[in-house]
């Protein structure tokens, strides 16, 4: 379950540039595709964000250490955003569970084709999130 991309304080596209091209990109408009970007004035996108629902999953060649999976399409997204390389293919996000609010990184995952956020210890026991409870989660993109 996804919320696609919202200003803080705004709709679904809100700010966006209109766009009329009738190009398909990934089995949608590209007017659509574009929509999901909020717009700086200059016409930049300024800012992404996400919002969506997964299970939170504890990896098994490390003991501990426990991801959500951002899904398929939202990972799409940010996998054709350009931005220079960087280590592991990790993306800078600031994500936001509950009341708790963090920067870090999503990373690429390797079986599943879908970028993972690392859920620190100190948000699962303030939210109180054990492994395979659905977990909201809020990212915005901050490498744009």
């Amino acid at each position: 379950m996804s919320e696609r991309w919202r200003q803080p304080g705004g709709s679904a596209g809100a700010g966006t540039a209109a766009v009329g091209e009738l190009r398909r990109r990934g089995g949608r408009r590209e007017a659509e595709w574009k929509q999901r970007w909020a717009v700086a004035p200059a016409g930049l996108a300024s800012s992404m964000h996400f919002t969506f629902t997964a299970p939170l999953w504890e990896w098994s060649a490390r003991a501990a250490w426990y991801f959500v999976s951002v899904p398929e399409e939202e990972s799409a997204d940010i996998r054709e955003i350009p931005r220079m390389p960087s280590g592991f293919g990790a993306v800078k996000v600031r994500a936001t569970v509950g009341n708790s609010t963090w920067d870090t990184s999503v990373f690429p995952g390797a079986a599943e084709g879908v970028y993972v956020l690392p859920m620190k210890k100190s948000v699962r026991v303030a939210e109180g999130i054990d492994e395979g409870d659905p977990v909201t989660v809020h990212l915005e993109l901050l490498e744009l």
